[in-house]
């Protein structure tokens, strides 16, 4: 068993996380720790990826993944009673109701703009409706007051600033695993509706690539560059051509025996 001591957070950090639920001033191993307290305390599975980090307004937070919302509506026996739709001007808005296995019930909405969408485009924007109004309705009859991954999608937000990190000294790329990499620098862009950021990472070997990453995993891939951790990128090639990073996870040295730590041990 390990005896590493955990990374302890300054008072100001728990306050932080904890009145303003703003996750980025934990280390790489406390937003682990916390991450995987709430999935424990929701009875969610880590390892399905159920949230993701999105920054808003300067604050790292979690939002819900498809995962969560399909998770949470097997354990709570979540049904979807009914479903009415209604356009407003150049808005496509779904009503979802819901109801639990103890008679509660809840309902929320899902909105978007259609404008002049036409065809598959517009039924895409329909279907989408629908979709955000039953995942927010699950969270809000589970008592969650978080994002659900459809309203992050259509948020427009202001890219965040480019984080940079040096670039390790040969003897400690030496020292990695062989499989391994270093984040260098996140640049987050945005054209038109479209945001990804562009990654620069160098290799156990001194190798210097660039990838681009979706905007739901910058945040995890500058808390990599802020906390120089040695990492584990897979990188595919997308439509377009370009290198394009699918999933990042930090990499470990020994496999993770203990259970996952109380909110009382990480904060």
């Amino acid at each position: 068993m390990s005896t590493a001591l955990k990374p302890v957070p300054t008072s100001n950090a728990i306050e932080q996380v904890l009145l303003a639920g703003d996750l980025s001033k934990l280390s790489a191993d406390q937003r682990l720790a916390y991450y995987n307290q709430v999935c424990t305390s929701l009875g969610l599975n880590p390892l399905t990826q159920p949230f993701a980090y999105i920054t808003l307004n300067g604050k790292l937070r979690l939002y819900a993944l498809k995962d969560a919302t399909e998770q949470l509506r097997k354990l709570h026996h979540v049904s979807i009673t009914s479903v009415s739709s209604q356009r407003i001007d150049d808005v496509f808005v779904v009503t979802a109701n819901a109801s639990d296995r103890s008679g509660r019930t809840d309902a929320a909405t899902g909105a978007v703009a259609i404008g002049s969408l036409k065809g598959e485009a517009l039924a895409n924007a329909l279907m989408k409706a629908e979709t955000k109004a039953k995942r927010r309705a699950t969270l809000s009859i589970c008592g969650l007051g978080m994002l659900d991954e459809t309203e992050a999608e259509t948020i427009q937000r202001a890219p965040t600033y480019t984080v940079e990190a040096e670039k390790p000294e040969p003897k400690a790329l030496a020292e990695m695993p062989a499989d391994t990499c270093r984040v260098l620098k996140v640049d987050p862009k945005r054209k038109g509706n479209f945001e990804w950021a562009d990654i620069t990472y160098v290799t156990a070997q001194g190798e210097e690539k660039t990838a681009v990453a979706k905007m739901g995993m910058v945040a995890l891939l500058e808390a990599f560059a802020q906390d120089n951790t040695v990492c584990e990128l897979i990188v595919t090639t997308n439509s377009k051509g370009k290198a394009e990073i699918d999933e990042a996870k930090r990499y470990r040295t020994e496999p993770v025996i203990d259970a996952p730590p109380t909110v009382a041990e990480v904060l």
